[in-house]
């Protein structure tokens, strides 16, 4: 016997079927949604903190943060040095290292008024003044001299000597402050080359510059290598 299929059934199984469909949807969704809020508060977490409870260095404080601890920091502490810290004071060189000695006496006593003699004081108040002398560049100059023979009148010049005569234009000491300018200090060749005239009153060309940088090198490499 054939048994004809109600309509009604096609259309619950087809119901179903979407139903099961958005389920699928709606908990692939929910998933999302827990990774999101995860991530948010991982986030959050993150923007929270500052150099107080974290790794972080303060400088990458947000500017809010830093002025709150600014403010925290000038109620607990007052300016200036604290109670307890030793002063960073410059030290006094020792007399054999002072270059000159400038000696201060008083004129008259304080009391009575009359002259005082100039009697040395063991624990007179010390002041230094440090400062840098005018620097003068110091140049040598070699001359070979041609002598006429007063017998057969042959003129001889004196032989050039390499041992006595340098080959550069430049001491062992100015090529070293050279290389050291901008090898050891990074300055480029035009800043060195500005400072060496506006402070030691030398005057030299980049070219030179960098030939004496070549030569530095190549003599520090000889003497590792040695």
């Amino acid at each position: 016997m054939f048994v004809v299929g109600d309509w009604r059934d096609d259309r619950i199984s087809e119901l179903e079927a979407k139903l099961a469909v958005k389920d699928a949807k709606i908990a692939e969704q929910v998933e999302e949604i827990a990774t999101l809020k995860t991530q948010v508060a991982e986030l959050l977490e993150k923007l929270n903190q500052n150099s107080s409870h974290s790794h972080k260095p303060p400088s990458s404080d947000p500017p809010g943060d830093r002025k709150r601890r600014r403010a925290k920091d000038k109620k607990k502490r007052k300016r200036g040095g604290q109670k307890g810290h030793k002063g960073n004071r410059r030290e006094l060189l020792p007399p054999q290292q002072v270059d000159k000695l400038v000696d201060h006496f008083p004129h008259e006593c304080e009391s009575c008024w009359n002259p005082l003699p100039r009697i040395p004081d063991p624990h007179a108040k010390r002041y230094q003044v440090t400062e840098v002398p005018p620097i003068r560049p110091h140049t040598t100059e070699h001359r070979r001299h041609a002598v006429t023979c007063p017998h057969c009148h042959y003129v001889t010049r004196a032989p050039y000597d390499a041992a006595k005569i340098p080959a550069s234009a430049f001491g062992p000491r100015l090529m070293s402050l050279m290389a050291l300018l901008t090898g050891y200090y990074h300055l480029s060749r035009r800043k060195a080359q500005g400072f060496l005239a506006d402070v030691l009153g030398v005057s030299v060309s980049l070219g030179a510059l960098s030939t004496v940088e070549g030569r530095v090198s190549h003599s520090s490499l000889l003497s590792t290598s040695t």
